[in-house]
Formats: structure tokens, C-alpha cells, sequence
């Protein structure tokens, strides 16, 4: 009896494994993808975001640094990795730690503001502040070079925003009169001479009490209610009374033609 040996040959095949850890060597230099797996193309180093932007804002007649400036950056389109070993099938794939949004930074009293982790490509960068134009540009980021990636990428860039002139427009003032929605009343009474006479000897005070209106208590006299102190008393246009002391200036009474008492703002009699 025969026996036939058969010898089994094992053939292992082995598949390319992409397994590459980057070391950080800088801040804002690249980290490891996290796509970097079993069957997983590793991105080029050259093309990740680690990119870094400084933009100075400056006054443009005074050259003074401005803070406190709203600077916003807006990603318009971002370099494709041309390096070998690019997948073409990802090409349309954001890098990593690529971030498409627009982002929003204020200078500090240097009037810089800083921008960190951005990927290659254009960017517009509109400026906003209180008493200033808003201002915009446009910068481009080049890639790391491909034999030293995790250099120092920064870019800067500086800008001179021109204050706002505001014009003054003329004002035209116009003041009307409005007539008095009350309207005052004038009436008098008149006193004939004839009535005066009796009371020669006693003076004119008493002559006056017979004018209608006038009140006379003791040596006190009121025209209407009102006391003499506030009465302007006048013969002929003349005060009647002294306005320091307050005394009657008064003439004879025989001289007196007649009385009128008038309720107005100003009394004469």
C-alpha cells in the first residue's frame, strides 16, 4: 500500500497597512488623522490646516493701532493637496481640522487680531467698527512646503480703515405765535365828579370808596378783593402811590374830575 504524502503549502499575503503617527512639534502643528486606519489613504501633511493669520488694524490718517475691531474671516476656497500620494477619490473631502465657517476675532489694544488652525486657500477678511468705513480683503495662505510640514506658517497682514465722515444737514427753525386761548375781559366804571364833592374834608380814600369794586377796611383799601400792595393805582398816567413806602400820594379832591376802576391786569383809577 502506498502512501502519497501531500505537503501543504501555507501562503500568507499581506495587505499595506497605513499607520502613521505625527508628532506635534510646534503649537498649531498638525495632529494625527483620525481616518488613519486599515485601508485609510493618509493626508498629506502639507495640506493640513496648522496655518496661522495675524491682521493688524491700524487708523489710516493717525497710523494708531484701533482694538477692539470686529475682523471676520470668510473662507472662499481652500488649495487641494497635489502632493504624490494624494487620493483623488478625496479630493473633494475638506483636510484635516478644516473648518468651512466664518469666524469672528477682535483686535486686542496692539489692534491685532489672530487667527489660528486654517487650512491653505483665499480667505476675505471684512473689517467693522464703530466710526470707521468697513473695510475688506482678500488674502491667500500657501501650503507648508512639503519637506518640512509642521513649520511656523503664519501670515500677516495689515490694515488702514478711514473714519467716517458724517455731514451735517441744515435745520430750519420756525417759531409761530400762538394765540392766548383766554381772552381777559376789560370793563370800568366811571365816577362823576358830582358824587366826589360831599366828601371834600375827608379826602380822596373816601371818594374812592364809592367806585364800585372798592372795598375800603380801616386804612386798608381792595380793589375788587385784591389789596393795594398788588393794585397799580395811577392819576393821570401818575402813581398814585409812593413804591418804597407805599403811602397815597393823592392831590386835592377837588381836583379829581372822575374815577374809573378797571378790571385788567393793571388797575388805574
Amino acid at each position: 500500500m502506498r502512501f502519497v504524502e501531500i505537503v501543504c503549502c501555507l501562503v500568507l499575503v499581506g495587505w499595506p497597512v497605513s499607520d502613521t503617527a505625527v508628532q506635534a512639534q510646534s503649537p498649531g502643528a498638525a495632529e494625527p488623522d483620525a481616518r488613519s486606519r486599515v485601508g485609510t489613504p493618509v493626508p498629506d501633511a502639507a495640506s493640513r490646516c496648522d496655518r496661522a493669520l495675524s491682521v493688524a488694524v491700524a487708523d489710516s490718517a493717525t497710523t494708531l493701532p484701533i482694538s477692539q475691531v470686529a475682523v471676520r474671516l470668510h473662507p472662499l476656497g481652500r488649495e487641494t493637496g497635489s502632493a504624490s500620494g494624494a487620493d483623488p477619490r478625496h479630493r473633494d473631502e475638506p483636510a484635516v481640522g478644516a473648518s468651512p465657517r466664518t469666524r469672528t476675532a477682535f483686535t486686542d489694544p496692539n489692534g491685532i487680531a489672530r487667527f489660528a488652525d486654517l487650512c491653505p486657500g483665499s480667505y476675505e477678511i471684512e473689517t467693522i467698527h464703530v466710526g470707521y468705513l468697513p473695510h475688506r480683503a482678500t488674502v491667500s495662505i500657501p501650503r507648508a512646503p512639503e519637506n518640512s510640514p509642521g513649520t511656523d506658517g503664519a501670515a500677516s497682514l495689515r490694515l488702514a480703515l478711514t473714519s467716517r465722515v458724517y455731514a451735517m444737514e441744515e435745520v430750519d427753525v420756525r417759531a409761530e405765535t400762538v394765540a392766548p386761548l383766554v381772552s381777559l375781559e376789560r370793563s370800568s366804571h366811571l365816577l362823576p365828579s358830582e358824587p366826589v364833592k360831599p366828601f371834600v374834608s375827608y379826602g380822596l380814600a373816601d371818594a374812592i370808596a364809592l367806585v364800585p369794586g372798592v372795598l375800603v377796611s380801616g386804612e386798608r383799601i381792595f380793589f375788587r378783593g385784591v389789596a393795594t400792595e398788588h393794585v397799580a393805582t395811577t392819576i393821570d398816567g401818575v402813581p398814585a402811590r409812593d413804591p418804597i413806602t407805599g403811602d397815597w400820594i393823592l392831590p386835592p379832591p377837588q381836583a379829581v374830575a372822575g374815577a374809573e376802576l378797571i378790571a385788567s391786569t393793571v388797575v388805574e383809577t
